[in-house]
């Protein structure tokens, strides 16, 4: 029977791994699942930081294959003190706290009560921790987060002004729990980003269609003869793509397919010889393997 002190919301029954996964990990994933739009799923994660007491989140972020362009940020406070730390406008909040850490897989307790943990700390970012500090972020647990089709990675920071003997003990308490929504988090959000993304530019499944070629590398040629339409119908719908989604050249078409996952699967090989053993349809109870004849 369900204890008193149970957190479970009245919908939430148990399942047969409670008792086994914490249940503030339990019911906070459960939460993820039930979560529809992006804003959704970050009012989640910023449930289980207040529930923890690491109050402020951040979310730095960018696209794997583009190192070069601005990451994007999401967070739940004000920052003008950071701002006013980096005197480059185009220095995005966080970028040189956060990004570095993305390159691995380990979460790193960073802020002003664990900046021995980055021994080439520069003068910029140590008036950064300082400045957090003043401002009620003295202690973060910095997680790596990623998801590969489409490719991103950026770092999931959960901070607040605990002490470092406060914030170890809400590591053990919750640290798989933390880490787990954060990983788990940020692919729900992501997806579900590109997929108001998609919504909102009033993409046709003609233009999807258009998209997914360009991603392809497809001339336009190429894409009309795939499609039996004419090359000025391949480009109307390439013009109203761009004025939809705001990108002008190919190359940047080609990377809106990557990201809405209009390329497919690209861990699998694409066969294209008919000799390769392929999977058969169903058949009574079983699984068929229609083999390639060899013809004598």
């Amino acid at each position: 029977m369900q204890s008193p002190e149970s957190t479970f919301p009245a919908w939430r029954q148990p399942g047969v791994t409670d008792g086994h996964v914490p249940e503030l990990l339990q019911t906070t994933l459960t939460d993820l699942e039930h979560a529809k739009t992006s804003k959704d799923v970050w009012d989640v994660i910023l449930q289980l930081a207040s529930t923890v007491r690491l109050p402020y989140v951040d979310l730095v972020y960018a696209p794997s294959e583009r190192a070069e362009a601005p990451p994007s940020v999401r967070k739940n406070y004000k920052s003008d003190w950071l701002e006013r730390v980096y005197e480059d406008a185009k220095t995005c909040a966080w970028s040189d706290l956060r990004l570095p850490l993305s390159h691995g897989f380990t979460p790193t307790l960073t802020g002003l009560n664990f900046q021995e943990n980055h021994p080439d700390i520069t003068d910029t970012q140590l008036h950064a921790y300082e400045a957090a500090a003043n401002n009620g972020l003295a202690s973060s647990f910095a997680i790596p987060v990623a998801m590969h089709v489409p490719p991103y990675q950026g770092t999931l920071t959960f901070s607040g002004d605990a002490s470092r003997r406060e914030v170890i003990a809400i590591l053990r308490a919750h640290g798989w729990a933390l880490q787990t929504v954060a990983l788990t988090g940020f692919t729900k959000l992501i997806t579900a980003r590109l997929n108001e993304f998609k919504a909102g530019a009033n993409m046709t499944d003609k233009q999807a269609d258009i998209l997914r070629l360009l991603g392809k590398g497809m001339k336009d040629r190429e894409i009309s003869d795939s499609l039996g339409v004419t090359v000025s119908a391949v480009r109307q719908r390439m013009t109203a793509l761009s004025n939809n989604t705001g990108l002008q050249s190919r190359a940047e078409l080609a990377a809106l397919a990557m990201s809405l996952g209009l390329l497919g699967d690209l861990t699998q090989p694409q066969f294209k010889d008919a000799s390769i053993v392929k999977p058969a349809q169903r058949r009574g109870s079983g699984w068929g393997i229609r083999r390639a004849q060899t013809r004598r």
